[in-house]
């Protein structure tokens, strides 16, 4: 056996060339000139350059970098979602520039003049697509230009509504006149963003805004705290704060990071958690004066409050309360229903929301960089825009989600309950049933929760068509529907439908049976309001037993109340919901939220990277499977949650790659990609610096892992794919270690598909990717080899051997030697 030994001498110099930097330049002139002296290759012309305005800048303090977003004008009108990024260095040379700009724009716009369809009219058309049972309709406000105006939002949107003209790209290539505007249901976990023709009121697109977070989820068994899994007394967190006692010595007895939730760990009083830099005057000031301003989980960074009713509003802004020493330790029995909780579910709420915004303020999403804060200390910024975090939402089940708005105007973020169908059960009577039918069900993200007991009538639907059993279509038996519970099978269209129609009829609740026997969750549609009414899945033979009673008479049915899980004490979930609006703030500048509403976008893997983080343990190792939301689903600690495979380096537990999100059609399975080559490189980092338990201001590779994501969010282009993210968390490493991960990041990318020669296509399509595997030539640390020789050797014949030896790297290596090891005796 003949054993090929390479030994290679060669050094790797990388170089940059650097033009030079006038001290009369301002960044603005250099950053246009950017713009301009690569034109031509981004297919822009020259018109399409020339009406820019500036819509964010900002420095960076960790590295100095300025970062400059463009938006893109015709006449004045800006381009929706039309934005450029250019980035300098501290000595003024560029660091990356980047562009999502519209080419050959003066040929693709339609409407030259001004919109013939005045803004109120557009809003009527609007109220009527979205609120046409509304009472109090918007007025009008003092308007802001011609081009934008204001309105009160009436029973239409829980805040004002501003139209304005823009230019939409439209799919047939032009660029169309609208008014365009956000409505944030007044009752409901929807936000909208509408554009409307400008001159016709004709809808040009609607989207949800609302990033939410429900999906399909199998059964699982809920399990206690796990054993030996407890905390310390002080998390790392802790421990640096310790000594620095705040001026409102607040307390909190919640289940502190890096406990992700009951299953993982034991409640603590926590003492003073306030970072002194993130939250100078603690976290229940707004004002920037010493004291207290609010005793309740009220404070600058986040109001956490209950929202059962529901209706996006406090249903006591005054609970709970920890008094004037802020104390707040409340009891907790998770075996008991969800109204015996209130005030702990909220004060953990406020705890981890907190969290979020001191951690992430020394990564660099401060208020420059747009984060949620009431007041902004004079730091810069715009205020009034802390997070608004209802909890036990009583709009839906088995969900969480986030709105993020423009900097300014305020983060919502929105945790429900999670029904268990362990304990769910349908309960059927009626003249031909027999026995004990009772039946297991799984419930909807959508529409309201089951509180109390749901009992009444059951009636079969049937369509127009007379063969259907979907609901899919306007009830044939409709008359019949009215005050009854309607069963309607799975198949056609979406679960949402199918109950908005029964609810049309006058349904008071509906059973959809399954085409398959067993149970699912049933998630929701962004696409349409959600039902008044609540709704149950069960299995198909379930379904058939119904139907099958339904032949010998009227068949009575109650539907019971199920076991609920409160998402508000899985911090990893909450984490993930903060983490959407940090992503949607820092991509393409804190005044633009709409930049991540791409196919290939990928929110979502931000999102669980951020859970993932905040939860992890000295003793963890990469290699260990995470899951996200196992306490929720009722998973064990171990449990896959609710992605696909859990998180691991080991690509025996988790093999996904680029070109696994092809063929999906959620945000979820795209962002899990990214989301596990983000936590490639977390510990890849932590392999090569070790890791530092602490969060704040570490130095350890897991503090240096988080920095380059947050920058790379910054650096990256609106409307990015995973090469673009790819890229940008190489330039972060350029400007923050001066390159000096570069080749091991390229062996991180090129594992999950996303290497040298990766083709990310149209980020607007998440199906025209090519995914390789090789790193960065000058990275390459072996030469290839491929061996032939003769398949059989008789015995005393001699046989050939042929090398070649293929040296991939763009430079010259030297000392390549090939040897024998076989010993010589």
């Amino acid at each position: 056996m003949m054993t090929i030994r390479l030994l290679i001498v060669a050094t790797l110099i990388l170089t940059t060339t650097v033009t030079g930097w006038s001290q009369q330049q301002t960044a603005l002139d250099r950053a246009l000139r950017h713009l301009e002296e690569h034109r031509e290759a981004w297919g822009l012309e020259q018109s399409d350059l020339d009406d820019l305005i500036v819509s964010d800048t900002y420095f960076s303090n960790h590295n100095g970098v300025q970062h400059i977003y463009l938006k893109q004008r015709y006449r004045g009108i800006p381009i929706f979602n039309a934005l450029a990024g250019v980035h300098i260095r501290p000595d003024g040379e560029i660091l990356i520039g980047n562009q999502r700009l519209e080419a050959n724009i003066a040929q693709r716009v339609t409407t030259l003049r001004s919109a013939s369809m005045p803004a109120d009219r557009a809003l009527q058309s609007i109220v009527q697509r979205i609120s046409p049972k509304a009472e109090v309709l918007p007025r009008s406000m003092k308007p802001t230009t011609g081009q934008s105006l204001r309105f009160t939002g009436g029973d239409v949107s829980s805040h004002p509504i501003t139209l304005e003209l823009q230019y939409v790209p439209m799919p047939d290539g032009s660029l169309k006149l609208a008014w365009g505007t956000t409505i944030v249901e007044v009752d409901g976990p929807d936000a909208w963003l509408i554009h409307v023709d400008a001159t016709t009121g004709v809808p040009l697109e609607q989207r949800n805004i609302t990033v939410s977070c429900s999906f399909d989820h199998s059964e699982g068994k809920h399990c206690e705290a796990a054993e030996g899994h407890t905390t310390r007394a002080f998390t790392p967190v802790q421990q640096k704060l310790a000594g620095q006692m705040l001026v409102d010595e607040a307390q909190y007895r919640v289940f502190p990071v890096p406990v992700e939730a009951p299953i993982f760990g034991t409640r603590e009083l926590v003492v003073n958690p306030a970072d002194p830099t993130a939250s100078p005057f603690g976290w229940h000031d707004n004002d920037g004066k010493e004291g207290a301003d609010f005793t309740t989980t009220r404070g600058n960074n986040v109001h956490a409050y209950l929202d059962v009713i529901p209706d996006n509003a406090p249903d006591d802004p005054n609970f709970p309360n920890g008094g004037e020493e802020l104390t707040f330790d409340f009891p907790l029995d998770l075996s008991s229903t969800p109204d015996t909780y209130e005030e702990a579910v909220l004060t953990q709420m406020f705890y981890m929301n907190n969290i979020m915004h001191d951690f992430t303020y020394y990564y660099g999403f401060d208020e420059n960089a747009g984060n949620f804060q009431d007041f902004n200390y004079g730091r810069g910024g715009r205020g009034t825009d802390f997070v608004r975090a209802e909890t036990q939402d009583g709009s839906g089940l088995n969900n969480a989600n986030f709105l993020t708005l423009p900097d300014g105007e305020f983060g919502r973020m929105q945790m429900f309950l999670w029904a268990s169908s362990t304990n769910a059960r349908v309960d059927i009577s009626g003249p031909s049933v027999m026995g004990d039918n009772r039946f297991r069900f799984g419930t909807a993200s959508f529409g309201p929760i089951l509180r109390s007991e749901l009992s009444g009538q059951v009636i079969a639907v049937i369509s127009d068509d007379f063969d259907s059993t979907t609901g899919c279509s306007v009830f044939f038996n409709g008359n019949q529907v009215a005050g009854k519970i309607a069963l309607i099978n799975r198949g056609e269209c979406t679960f949402e439908e199918k109950v908005k129609n029964a609810e049309a009829a006058g349904a008071i609740g509906v059973i959809i049976a399954n085409t398959e026997n067993n149970i699912l969750g049933m998630g929701g549609t962004d696409t349409i309001p959600d039902p008044g009414i609540p709704s149950v899945s069960i299995a198909s033979s379930s379904g058939a037993i119904i139907r099958d009673a339904l032949n010998g008479g009227p068949v009575s049915v109650t539907i019971e109340v199920p076991q609920y899980l409160d998402s508000g004490f899985d911090n990893g979930v909450i984490a993930h919901e903060y983490g959407h609006g940090i992503s949607n703030r820092l991509t393409g500048g804190p005044s633009e939220a709409f930049c991540l509403f791409n196919d290939e976008q990928m929110g979502e893997g931000w999102s669980d990277f951020f859970a993932l983080v905040t939860t992890v343990r000295p003793d963890d190792t990469g290699e260990l499977p995470r899951g996200i939301g196992n306490y929720v689903t009722g998973r064990d600690i171990r449990g896959r949650g609710i992605r696909r495979q859990p998180y691991s380096t080991d690509l025996d537990i988790n093999d996904q790659t680029y070109d696994d999100i092809i063929g999906t059609n959620a945000p979820h399975p795209l962002g899990e990609i990214w989301a596990a080559t983000l936590w490639d490189l977390y510990w890849a980092l932590v392999d090569e610096y070790g890791y530092d338990p602490d969060l704040y201001t570490g130095t350890g590779g897991n503090n240096i892992a988080i920095q380059l994501v947050m920058d790379g969010m910054k650096l990256q282009e609106c409307r990015p794919g995973f090469i673009d993210g790819r890229d940008a968390i190489m330039a972060a490493d350029a400007i923050n270690n001066n390159g000096a991960n570069e080749c091991l990041l390229w062996e991180v990318f090129a594992r999950r598909g996303l290497g040298w020669n990766a083709d990310q296509g149209s980020s607007g399509n998440r199906n025209d990717n090519i995914e390789n595997y090789n790193v960065r030539p000058e990275c390459i640390r072996e030469v290839k080899i491929e061996k032939t020789s003769t398949p059989l050797i008789a015995a005393g014949d001699t046989f050939q051997v042929q090398l070649v030896v293929t040296n991939d790297k763009l430079e010259t290596v030297t000392d390549v030697m090939v040897s024998d090891l076989i010993p010589a005796n």
